[in-house]
Order: structure tokens, then C-alpha cells, then sequence
């Protein structure tokens, strides 16, 4: 498990990038991010991964939206946003701890994890 992977969303630009290839520096004392220099902390979103993949092998990161693909009607139940919080990954209902609970709920009702979107580009998947 990969724990220190993250991604990085960009504000302005909607779209992600791999702060790892970039020069992302952190200064720890002030809690900043900055790129060749410059402070980059408003402008982005740091997500970290769970170090959990989906049904089809891709990597599940904070603020990505998966759900339970219910092969036996081919719907998708149990839609939630995954994010981090005391400590812990959870689903956006806080109801399941990610990495100790989330497979094997969806193992008990037949469902596979499937990443789906994300909170920035398809909010609407969580509605209903």
C-alpha cells in the first residue's frame, strides 16, 4: 500500500497532475505548498491515495467517488465520496472506514468497488 502518493487538483485549470514529477516542495512550519518558488497552496487541492484499487486496478484517491457496481442489475448503489478525516479514509457518510470496512461491505452485497468520478468534475453523482 502506497500510502504517500497524492495527486494534486488544480483550481483554475479543473484538471489533475502528479505533484511528485513536478518539484512540489512543503514547507512543514508554514503548512505551504510551492512550485519553483512560487506559493501554489490556494490554487490546488492535495489528495492523497488510499493505497486501495478499484475493481479494474485504479488507484482510489481522496475525493474520488466510487461505487458499488451491482453486476446482477447493472446499476450502481452505494455511490460516496471517499475522504480523510481523524485519522482514517471514509466514505462521504462517514458510516465505512475505507480501508478496514469498505471491501468487505461490498463483498457481503455483491458489489464491486469502482471508481467513478470525483467530487470536481461529477458533483451530480452524488445526488439521489
Amino acid at each position: 500500500m502506497d500510502r504517500y502518493k497524492f495527486r494534486v487538483w488544480h483550481k483554475l485549470d479543473r484538471c489533475y497532475f502528479d505533484p511528485h514529477v513536478r518539484g512540489w516542495k512543503y514547507n512543514v512550519i508554514s503548512g505551504q505548498w510551492y512550485v519553483n518558488g512560487m506559493n501554489v497552496t490556494d490554487r490546488v487541492i492535495m489528495e492523497q491515495s488510499t493505497g486501495l484499487k478499484d475493481k479494474n486496478g485504479k488507484e482510489i484517491y481522496e475525493w474520488d467517488l466510487i461505487g458499488g457496481y451491482d453486476p446482477y442489475s447493472a446499476k450502481y448503489k452505494h455511490v460516496c465520496a471517499v475522504n480523510f478525516s481523524d485519522g482514517a479514509f471514509w466514505s462521504s457518510t462517514k458510516s465505512l472506514i475505507l480501508v478496514d470496512y469498505i471491501h468487505d461491505f461490498f463483498e457481503l452485497n455483491n458489489l464491486e468497488i469502482e471508481v467513478i468520478g470525483n467530487i470536481h468534475d461529477n458533483p451530480e453523482l452524488l445526488e439521489g
